[in-house]
């Protein structure tokens, strides 16, 4: 940190100081105070020099104010340019032979796919100690659909089911706000209770009937040497997230997925990335 941003910093601090000890704002009171108190820097600040990098300093903090104002509009427009597609009823429902679930069709030209990451995760948090750790460790119940035992897959990695922390779970109310009034047509998530979390934060902001679907087959694959795959038995996440659907038939099943990854090309961690960030990129909008 600079010595100008300590300085700024320190006067900003006793301005709001100044603020709260007196019900008159007195500027030249203000600043001649602080000076005196030798609190904004060296003895070389003086009332005409301190004014000029003040100002200076509330320059550079309105060409940002700037920016981000003109971020927040482009993000309404295209809010706005998404909710006239719903009304224009660019998207399409189309029954298709499936006992349970009624699919959208959606071409990419009329709506895109949003693909969001989770709220903030407990391991995330630098200095987390041991004992939490621990006990992260040794977590063994995993979210699953309500039909699990037919033999949907998971990872047995304990270190892939970590809860939300009271921020993520902050994050996840604030994008449920963003999202109110956008028309979601479909909403998925992985089996983790930290990606149902967030997507439940999503769904507490709306009253338009739309339940999330849990896809176990939404989840990181390796091969077989790589990572166990565990078939886990029967479990019910829909008391905890009460907008999950629990009709929901997984798309992905043990067969699938197994002729998936044996079939994979053995590539370098690195190579799966990039594939990985390049199909995304085409075909999602990432938040």
């Amino acid at each position: 940190m600079s010595i100008d941003t300590v300085h700024a910093l320190n006067f900003v601090h006793r301005q709001e100081e100044h603020n709260r000890k007196s019900k008159i704002i007195d500027e030249e009171n203000q600043i001649s105070s602080i000076i005196k108190l030798n609190i904004v820097g060296p003895k070389k600040y003086n009332l005409g020099n301190l004014r000029k990098f003040i100002q200076k300093l509330n320059d550079q903090i309105l060409k940002e104010n700037e920016k981000l104002m003109e971020a927040k509009k482009i993000a309404k427009d295209e809010q706005e340019q998404m909710h006239e597609r719903y009304l224009k009823q660019e998207i399409k429902n189309i029954q298709l032979d499936h006992p349970f679930q009624k699919y959208n069709i959606i071409t990419m030209t009329n709506v895109q796919p949003l693909l969001i990451r989770h709220g903030q995760r407990l391991d995330n948090i630098e200095g987390i100690s041991s004992d939490c750790k621990k006990q992260l460790e040794s977590k063994k119940d995993f979210l699953l659909s309500n039909i699990s035992d037919q033999d949907l897959p998971l990872s047995e990695m304990s270190g892939q089911e970590v809860p939300l922390t009271k921020h993520g779970f902050e994050q996840a109310k604030e994008l449920g706000e963003w999202f109110k009034s956008i028309p979601i047509d479909q909403i998925y998530s992985s089996p983790f209770q930290r990606t149902v979390a967030t997507a439940n934060g999503i769904l507490e902001r709306r009253n338009d009937g739309i339940y999330l679907h849990i896809e176990p087959g939404l989840t990181e694959f390796y091969k077989p040497c790589q990572q166990k795959i565990e078939y886990l038995n029967q479990n019910d996440p829909y008391k905890l997230f009460k907008f999950s659907n629990s009709n929901y038939s997984s798309v992905y099943n043990k067969r699938l997925l197994e002729l998936g990854i044996m079939g994979r090309p053995s590539l370098t961690p690195e190579e799966l990335e990039m594939n990985a960030i390049q199909w995304l990129s085409k075909h999602f909008v990432i938040f």
